[in-house]
């Protein structure tokens, strides 16, 4: 389980450094991975929906 939680930490901070250097599709398939390994994570949720908005994909964004 620590393992899994480690994956998971190193995903979502991945997704926040790519949305910081505008690496959008980055950010979305590491943020994606992060959510494969919990997908309870509401921060992951929100950043998820939030790049989207970013990204001008408010569609995408209402599923998160």
């Amino acid at each position: 389980m620590e393992s899994t939680n480690c994956e998971f930490e190193k995903y979502f901070n991945l997704g926040l450094e790519y949305k910081k250097n505008k690496e959008y599709e980055k950010s979305k398939k590491a943020y994606l991975k992060a959510l494969e390994l919990n997908s309870k994570s509401c921060e992951t949720l929100f950043n998820l929906a939030y790049l989207y908005l970013t990204m001008n994909e408010p569609y995408k964004a209402i599923e998160y």
